[in-house]
This record gives structure tokens, C-alpha cells and sequence, in this order.
């Protein structure tokens, strides 16, 4: 814990290790270690959750979000946080489902989606470190991993960027296709008495449908 030069006795300072008598000068913590006390004489590994980077190092720095440090004496994040989940800082396992932690993966929210490396559930569109909004046409329930999530949106239902659920066709509109974005509004001469129309149903006989987007037929008069 201790060198000397010139004779003179001297603690080894923050930051290095003097592992054996005689020291001239004192070494400085490798990589995946650390000192934060005088007169060492072994550096203590990096612990779970943090990264000890380069020579020297008074004390250890937080896994970066998106990553995980799973390991002690790590000099960088052993792993990536898994898709479909984001990891904050000093994430120290890859199981999102360990419960004796909170140093774990959390699922992206509903409506959005996260690739492998996602450090913030915050959506910010072309920033792959954060969550991404789902893809038009497609939902994404809670830990989607890709940018289609669950799947196509159903006929019957529209799904814009960033769905969570598919929402159903709106009154006096239809959706005919799989994967509809914005429903359409029924011609006049025709309309859709319920949500999730697939399609725009004639005027029966007696009524007129004289505006586009009717829900309720109107009686002749």
C-alpha cells in the first residue's frame, strides 16, 4: 500500500495500487478496476452495473443507458439491452422479468417500439437509443421489438404512427383493407350505421343518404 522513493515512505494515492514492498513508484488501476482510497494494495473489480474504462480510475462509472453490465471488473457493458425493452443507467442483468432488482430492462410502452441497444422510453423518431413510434397500418402492443409490431391493423379499424390498439372505423365511415391508416367516409347514396364498418352500406328503399358520411339513414320525405 505504500511506496518509497528516495527512502522516504509514502501512501499510494487514489486511483493506483502498490502491490509489494519495495515500490519505487506505484502502479495505476488497470482496466475493470478502481481506487478511491490512499495506500492500496489491489484495486477492487468494477461492481455489477458500472464500467471501469482505461488506467487509473478513482472510482467506477454507471453502465451507459441501452446497456448492461452484468459482470464485475468490466471495462465496458458486456451486453446490449434486449428488443423490445429499454435499459436506464446501471442496468446490471438482462432478464426484464427478475423481480429482487430494479436494475433491470423495462418494456417499451405500448404504441411504440424498441430495437436492441434502447437506453429511454421517451419516443424521439430517428434516435434509435430511444423508443421509435409504431409504424402506420401496424400496432404495437407493450414490448414490440420491431416496427410492426403485433401485425397489421384488422379491416374494420384504422391504425395511424403510433398505435397501441387497433381503433375501431368511426360512424358513417369504412374500413375495407387490412393495414388502413384513415377510414373513408361513405359516399352520399350510402352509410355505415356502426363503428368498425368494413364497408358502406346502400340507402335501403324509402330513405335517402343525401351528404357524405352518414351514420343514420334519412326518411324520404
Amino acid at each position: 500500500g505504500y511506496y518509497c522513493p528516495f527512502g522516504v515512505k509514502l501512501a499510494c494515492p487514489t486511483g493506483t495500487y502498490c502491490p509489494r514492498d519495495g515500490h519505487w513508484d506505484p502502479f495505476p488501476c488497470p482496466p475493470g478496476t478502481f481506487s478511491a482510497q490512499l495506500a492500496i494494495a489491489k484495486c477492487p473489480k468494477c461492481p455489477r452495473g458500472f464500467i471501469c474504462p482505461g488506467f487509473g480510475r478513482v472510482a467506477p462509472t454507471l453502465c451507459p443507458p441501452g446497456s448492461v453490465c452484468s459482470k464485475e471488473g468490466l471495462r465496458s457493458p458486456n451486453f446490449l439491452c434486449p428488443a423490445g425493452f429499454y435499459c436506464p443507467s446501471g442496468t446490471e442483468t438482462v432478464d426484464p422479468f427478475r423481480n429482487d432488482t430494479t436494475l433491470r430492462p423495462y418494456a417499451c410502452s405500448p404504441g411504440t417500439y424498441c430495437l436492441t441497444g434502447v437506453g429511454f422510453k421517451e419516443v424521439l423518431a430517428g434516435n434509435f437509443k430511444y423508443a421509435q413510434p409504431c409504424t402506420e397500418g401496424f400496432y404495437c402492443e407493450s414490448a414490440s421489438n420491431n416496427p410492426r409490431g403485433a401485425g397489421l391493423c384488422p379491416i374494420g379499424f384504422v391504425c395511424p404512427q403510433g398505435t397501441s390498439a387497433p381503433r375501431p372505423a368511426k360512424k358513417g365511415f369504412s374500413a375495407e383493407l387490412r393495414g388502413t391508416i384513415l377510414e373513408a367516409e361513405c359516399l352520399p347514396g350510402t352509410y355505415a350505421p356502426t363503428v368498425e364498418s368494413v364497408v358502406c352500406y346502400p340507402c335501403p328503399p324509402g330513405t335517402s343518404c343525401e351528404a357524405a358520411g352518414m351514420a343514420i339513414a334519412s326518411v324520404c320525405p
